[in-house]
């Protein structure tokens, strides 16, 4: 390949980034909000199966019994 081949390439690829700006520009944006959502869930994922087990660890329950209660309260 030639040099002048390499600058007609060049030129013709800025050329069409020119003409068609906005369907690159909507394609980036696409593809950046795209992995911004996955990025996201994947974070909440996380932070949420991390929040889980911390309460998981942290339940206590607590029985108190009455040994003077009356039968007729039954």
């Amino acid at each position: 390949m030639t040099m002048t081949t390499f600058k007609r390439i060049i030129k013709g690829g800025f050329l069409n980034f020119k003409r068609g700006g906005n369907y690159f520009l909507a394609a980036v944006l696409v593809v950046t909000i795209t992995l911004s959502v996955i990025t996201m869930i994947i974070f909440l994922q996380a932070v949420l199966h991390f929040s889980l087990t911390q309460i998981k660890d942290k339940v206590d329950v607590t029985i108190y019994f009455t040994t003077n209660a009356p039968e007729d309260k039954f």
